[in-house]
């Protein structure tokens, strides 16, 4: 009998002949020729302990918007800038507004949170990149029939040099427009506006601003203070017009009565006009006919001219803020152009949440329309003004 024929071996497809495990080969695929040194070790020895243990990356450390944009990591890049927003809104808004806490207790606060957002990332970012190249492998298995299929969609969405090359140009982008916004934004412009709207209530808070400008009511004050002496001189002439003539009926106990109708304010040329009245000698007469008349009258004068002179002091002057300056060149300069207009500017420095300021303020003018029509004048040079009566 002829003998029977074997049969043929089935066919056997190779997709591989290295040594590395079909997971190993799939994370190389997910990863990318970037770094593939260093995280395919990593990623080896996280699978051996079925966990990702502690690890230091210093690329998610330092360049962790960057590094997870590189790595397609989208998800915890967002979160990541949701936190870097949010934190110092809480910080500065929330902790400032509602609990009050104070600059030092701000500072620190902001410090930590600084270092977590370095710390963080380069602890947790292997993890991260294991959690989120795992789930690829098994989108990458699910949507393929063969291991070479997966790991070519894997390298397709794997990380490349043009990616790179493209993350490093738009930083270059994002680094010109910030500079040329800082360089065409004025130092006058709406943001010194803004920190000077801000800053005219912080002075009384914290009592670190003194205004350097003499009120009118200072003035005022002082005219108070010398019309009674003026009032004064003229008692003292009239006191010393009837002494010259004899009073042979006033006894020496109503000698001292001058002494009340002296101010307090009185200069000592007034207390020696007043003091040499001589007391005549005691009379027989009784003290109750004598009626010191005369000298009760200059009393009531200094009393009705006081009220008078000092009421001007309630009245408050008008002010023009000119502009809160970052840059003492430009105050100087907007201090000059205000002086060859004619007006009386004044500077004064006030500290910031920004830093220290220059204050540029006009005045003081006595009248609102005094005050309007050199804001008007201050309008026309090209300058800011707004009229204020602190």
């Amino acid at each position: 009998m002829p003998a029977p024929a074997l049969s043929a071996a089935p066919e056997v497809t190779v997709l591989d002949r290295s040594a590395d495990s079909p997971t190993d080969l799939l994370y190389r695929a997910a990863v990318g020729p970037i770094s593939a040194d260093y995280y395919l070790p990593l990623l080896a020895r996280f699978e051996s302990a079925g966990r990702a243990g502690l690890s230091w990356n210093w690329a998610a450390c330092l360049y962790t918007l960057n590094w997870m944009a590189f790595r397609s990591l989208w998800v915890a890049a967002l979160a990541y800038v949701g936190v870097m927003i949010f934190v110092p809104l809480v910080v500065f808004g929330l902790g400032r507004l509602v609990l009050e806490l104070s600059e030092t207790t701000q500072m620190l606060l902001l410090l930590a949170w600084g270092t977590l957002s370095f710390v963080v990332p380069g602890v947790a970012g292997n993890a991260l990149l294991r959690f989120e190249l795992r789930k690829r492998m098994t989108r990458a298995i699910t949507d393929s029939k063969t291991l070479v299929e997966a790991c070519a969609i894997l390298s397709a969405q794997a990380s490349s040099r043009q990616r790179l090359i493209g993350l490093g140009v738009a930083n270059l982008i994002l680094l010109g427009a910030a500079l040329g916004f800082y360089l065409a934004v004025p130092d006058d412009g709406v943001l010194a506006r803004m920190s000077a709207g801000q800053t005219l209530e912080r002075p009384a808070e914290s009592g670190r601003v003194i205004d350097l400008t003499t009120p009118p009511a200072l003035a005022a004050a002082s005219a108070a203070a010398s019309a009674p002496v003026e009032v004064a001189s003229a008692t003292s002439a009239a006191v010393a017009t009837p002494a010259s003539q004899p009073l042979p009926t006033v006894p020496s106990e109503i000698a001292p009565a001058p002494l009340p109708v002296k101010p307090a304010s009185a200069s000592p040329a007034t207390l020696v006009a007043l003091t040499p009245v001589p007391a005549p000698a005691p009379a027989s007469a009784p003290s109750a006919a004598v009626t010191p008349q005369p000298l009760a009258v200059p009393v009531a004068s200094p009393r009705r001219v006081s009220p008078a002179a000092a009421a001007p002091a309630e009245v408050k002057p008008y002010f023009i803020n000119v502009g809160l300056f970052a840059k003492e060149a430009n105050a100087r300069k907007a201090q000059t152009t205000l002086q060859e207009a004619g007006l009386s500017p004044t500077t004064q420095e006030i500290g910031t949440g920004q830093g220290v300021r220059t204050r540029l303020r006009a005045g003081p003018f006595n009248t609102r329309a005094q005050a309007d029509e050199a804001a008007e004048k201050i309008r026309a040079l090209k300058l800011e003004a707004q009229v204020i009566q602190p």
